[in-house]
């Protein structure tokens, strides 16, 4: 290129098209030394001369639709092609197998990027409807995939069914497929704690060591570990808690910060959870793009695909605005709360999967990428101000709100708080489990969240008259109680002044009170 005089800020693009193929780089920079070179991309012309010469004649409109898929995917299987094309899966394979500009790998076929490029572009040029039925074909068989893959494959089955993705814009600054296999997905042993710890005490510092440490000893299961395949030692760690009630708040403001989000937007039922990306750690390139950073992004993302009753779902970064555009494109929408570890502010970026499952995700993804057009932020859910508890923390208000009315404040004074409640027994704050003093905070100290005994529990809801209307009197939001049908805005306790004496006077145990039904 410099010797053709292609212009620096066309290069990359050039390079990135045509992948070092010397036919395709020297008509590519040909081209690209005509008008303006800012922002350059390859014109029909270059495309419709390149295919023949890249690829030559197909046998047959079915080998050249074979080859379009061999061109979209991250690697072609036999078995793929069976799915998509059906019962000569085997004559196309052995053909594209043959192609001299077809590769192979452990789990199939792939074309060189030049080929892979080319075919791309003509086809969505020339058959725009075609390609989009085909990608949508593709990503159904994916899908399928993912979902039935066991635990060791779920990393490159996500990762196969994101390559679909890769032209829309940021997906390829944040998934590095090539250097991929630099690192191995392990789950993670006993024998690797010291190491996990250090390398979180070294990335983020010793408050993260000492939460890290906390949920290695109640959710050991939910770390993986990256190790080098150059050098086999362990070079990053990541971790995907499921959280099925709010344990650890007292202890990762991060964890608090995801609760009390889900709470003020519809928090789990009983039998559904939520679930944070809580670690991303490696230390050299802390949350940049990297292999391991790759890697955990496809295993966070298969967990969300695959997961059974899952609410809402955050991913944890380092409050930077590095990841924001990329998340933002993928429908992760920031919380307001910014909770502080080890004197850094972190952003969980949270998608609601009960407004948004899974297959709408992925089909308004592909929608967006077929058409070209930006994507909006992912639906709300819940109400704002709404603070809704589990069935323990409405009892325990309940009580509390019982005990109020007797009080000479009775209930206008200080209303009820929810309690975190939880499974197992929880450390004293500012202590590690087995006794040993939490670190103090480091810099300006950490910006936690408000405690929940200082925010109220009775909110008001808008009602369901009219927008920005409200109820006279505070309505409280509830989980689903069993036996008891209607949606979950029908669910709600109604506490007018008569009837919470009426309920005082009957003294109802917290067992014998149901949420009632609005109008």
């Amino acid at each position: 290129m410099d010797a053709r005089g292609v212009a620096p800020d066309a290069r990359d693009t050039v390079l990135s098209f045509t992948g070092g193929n010397p036919l395709a780089l020297a008509l590519a920079a040909a081209v690209a030394l005509r008008g303006d070179t800012s922002g350059w991309t390859p014109g029909h012309h270059v495309i419709g001369t390149l295919v023949p010469k890249l690829v030559g004649d197909t046998p047959s409109p079915r080998h050249r639709r074979a080859l379009e898929i061999c061109a979209h995917a991250h690697i072609t299987s036999e078995s793929m092609l069976r799915a998509l094309m059906g019962d000569d899966a085997p004559e196309l394979f052995a053909w594209l197998r043959a192609q001299p500009f077809v590769e192979s790998a452990p789990s199939g076929v792939f074309p060189h990027d030049a080929v892979r490029e080319v075919l791309e572009a003509d086809l969505k040029w020339r058959d725009p409807d075609g390609f989009a039925e085909m990608h949508r074909n593709m990503l159904e068989h994916l899908l399928d995939q993912l979902r039935s893959a066991p635990g060791n494959l779920l990393v490159p089955a996500t990762g196969a069914l994101i390559y679909l993705y890769r032209t829309d814009r940021r997906i390829s600054e944040f998934n590095n497929w090539r250097e991929a296999g630099l690192v191995e997905d392990q789950p993670y042993a006993p024998a690797h704690r010291q190491r996990v710890l250090d390398l979180v005490d070294e990335a983020e510092g010793a408050e993260s060591a000492f939460i890290a440490e906390f949920w290695l000893d109640r959710q050991p299961e939910a770390f993986r570990v990256y190790r080098s395949t150059e050098t086999g030692g362990i070079v990053a760690f990541s971790t995907w808690l499921r959280l099925f009630d709010p344990e650890g708040v007292e202890v990762d403001p991060v964890v608090a910060a995801a609760w009390e989000h889900a709470r003020a937007t519809g928090a789990p039922k009983p039998g559904e959870h939520l679930a944070l990306a809580r670690f991303s750690v490696y230390p050299p390139a802390h949350q940049r793009p990297s292999a391991s950073m790759t890697l955990t992004q496809w295993r966070a993302t298969g967990e969300m695909i695959v997961a059974d009753r899952l609410t809402w779902s955050y991913v944890v970064m380092r409050d930077d605005g590095f990841w924001d555009a990329h998340l933002g494109d993928i429908n992760m929408v920031p919380i307001e709360d910014r909770p502080v570890v080890g004197g850094h502010r972190h952003a969980l970026f949270g998608h609601d999967w009960r407004a948004q499952p899974v297959v709408p995700w992925l089909r308004e993804k592909s929608n967006v990428m077929l058409s070209g057009s930006p994507a909006g932020l992912g639906p709300a859910a819940g109400q704002d101000g709404v603070v809704a508890m589990s069935r323990p923390e409405f009892d325990v208000a309940v009580r509390d709100a019982l005990r109020a009315l007797q009080s000479p404040q009775g209930a206008g004074g200080q209303p009820a708080h929810p309690q975190p409640v939880g499974g197992g027994e929880r450390p004293e704050p500012g202590r590690r489990a087995g006794g040993r003093r939490r670190p103090a905070p480091e810099g300006q100290g950490r910006a936690q969240t408000p405690p929940r005994r200082d925010r109220h529990l009775l909110q008001r809801l808008p009602h369901p008259g009219g927008r920005g209307t409200q109820p006279r009197h505070p309505v409280q939001h509830l989980p689903p109680t069993p036996g008891v049908g209607g949606g979950p805005h029908e669910r709600s306790l109604v506490a007018p002044r008569a009837e919470r004496h009426r309920t005082a006077r009957r003294r109802l145990s917290p067992g014998q009170i149901r949420p009632q039904r609005t109008a």
